[in-house]
């Protein structure tokens, strides 16, 4: 089968979704917000930061599906929507403090009923992600710290938590980064250590989030709906980073956390996040990767989907997504 043209013969595969890489792309991008990022392409773009050197691999189930799309066959008999491969150098010392997730770059307001099940679906996460060893973490505020600082909605887990993570030593070569990655057991993940000599491949798949229909798909408690429904017309950040230390407040917070509650209650302040785990100022991360996902329809302000939330119709939506992958493996 012939390989699709960069940049020519894969719009019709995600042509709804634009994807950004807002972290290592070329300087002349990054006063315009970042570089169109190529969905589904032959081989890795480059990406190059102050900490980390290589090529990123974005691929995405299309919607509807296609028999000819280039990972086609890589993606049957699996449920995930999409697959992000980073493979690389890091520059700079990576440290033990490696995350990646989603995070949300504006502040969203939460209705109660979508704020309860959003917390829901989260702890479930959590729960599932604990037993496999992986610690989960999550935030549903936006908070000013001032500054010019900011603490972001997210979902993050340690970066040896991705599904793979191939320790190539220096000299070998590594994985071609468009054949398939197998996922490995958290045993595996642990013996790789990271330093700055030798190229490591990471790979992040999952079931739940689908970027082309703009939704969340195989869910439990009825939580399949449009991202809409949740984060309005908030972009999706994908992010790679080292968290390094506190900020200020953030530290201050901290204390309080681990004072008496007397001690709690005269510290508090509303530019205070708590509890201390989900501290993720953006001064206290040092950024590897950071990809914004948009649908283009989001992108012209225009609704996601023409089902609103809530109506039948979406609820039709709900009970097909919850049938879709019942038995396959991720």
């Amino acid at each position: 089968m012939a390989v699709p043209e960069l940049g020519k013969d894969l719009e019709p595969y995600c042509g709804v979704m634009n994807a950004y890489l807002c972290e290592g792309c070329p300087p002349e991008w990054h006063a315009r917000g970042g570089m169109p990022l190529e969905v589904n392409s032959a081989e890795g773009v480059p990406i190059d930061t102050a900490d980390f050197t290589g090529k990123i691999l974005f691929i995405h189930r299309p919607q509807p599906a296609q028999e000819d799309w280039p990972y086609k066959q890589h993606f049957e008999g699996k449920a995930r929507q999409w697959e992000l491969r980073l493979q690389g150098r890091f520059k700079t010392e990576p440290g033990d403090s490696l995350w990646f997730g989603a995070e949300l770059p504006d502040p969203v307001e939460l209705g109660w009923a979508a704020r309860g099940a959003v917390t829901l679906i989260l702890n479930l996460a959590s729960k599932l992600s604990a037993l496999r060893g992986v610690q989960f973490d999550y935030n549903l505020d936006w908070t000013d710290l001032g500054g010019g600082d900011e603490h972001r909605p997210h979902f993050t887990y340690p970066l040896l938590g991705a599904d793979a993570v191939i320790q190539t030593p220096a000299g070998k070569t590594p994985p071609i980064l468009s054949e398939p990655l197998a996922k490995m057991s958290m045993a595996e993940k642990q013996l790789v250590n990271l330093n700055t000599k030798d190229t490591y491949t990471f790979g992040f798949w999952t079931r739940y989030m689908d970027f082309v229909r703009w939704r969340i798909t195989d869910m439990p408690f009825g939580a399949n709906r449009s991202f809409e429904s949740y984060i309005g017309k908030n972009p999706v950040h994908l992010t790679v980073y080292r968290l390094d230390s506190l900020s200020e407040v953030e530290a201050a917070a901290a204390d309080c956390a681990a004072s008496t509650p007397t001690e709690t209650q005269e510290c508090a302040s509303p530019t205070t996040p708590a509890p201390a785990k989900h501290m993720r100022a953006e001064s206290a991360k040092h950024i590897f990767m950071r990809i914004e996902v948009v649908h283009a329809q989001i992108q012209e302000d225009s609704t996601a989907s023409d089902v609103p939330a809530g109506s039948p119709e979406e609820d039709e939506a709900e009970f097909e997504d919850a049938q879709d992958h019942p038995e396959l493996p991720t």
